[in-house]
């Protein structure tokens, strides 16, 4: 009898992970999906737009659109390459990620509030609710903090 009990909690418990799983899934293909990542560090930022602003310049630099792609573009190359974070209350995923020196990753805010995540004090994006930026992983080698808001989120490891 306890045998058949234990079967039917496994059963039942697979059947609610699947369905969950399928309802995230769904979630998940419902975002909005027409956020513009802007490719170039700019001075300026735009209401409702993800864009990126150089910290450490104290000249204005104009912001121009050297790419737009969309979301499910941008996951699918980004996420697939190993270069993302997703950010879900300001906490990112994954924690830690090595990268050469100058190459491109996606920073994923998946929340309905905008936030300023920035690798050290090298350069910062302001990504709008539920949108995402390509940023660029700073040209010297070391560690960065990538942070959300000012508070800590992650580490990125930059090689030459």
């Amino acid at each position: 009898m306890g045998a058949v009990v234990a079967v039917a909690i496994v059963a039942l418990a697979g059947y609610i992970w699947i369905k969950n799983d399928k309802e995230i899934e769904t979630a998940n293909q419902n975002f909005d999906t027409t956020p513009k990542a802007y490719d170039t560090l700019a001075s300026t930022s735009s209401a409702n737009q993800p864009t990126a602003t150089k910290t450490t310049s104290k000249t204005p630099v104009k912001s121009t659109i050297a790419a737009e792609i969309k979301y499910s573009e941008a996951l699918n190359l980004y996420r697939n390459a190993g270069r993302y974070y997703q950010f879900v209350n300001c906490s990112a995923t994954p924690g830690t990620m090595t990268l050469k020196a100058g190459t491109k990753l996606m920073f994923d805010n998946r929340e309905n509030k905008p936030h300023k995540i920035a690798i050290g004090k090298v350069s910062s994006y302001n990504v709008s609710s539920y949108g995402f930026a390509i940023a660029t992983a700073p040209s010297a080698a070391g560690q960065y903090y990538i942070t959300c808001d000012g508070g800590g989120a992650a580490l990125l490891n930059v090689e030459k």
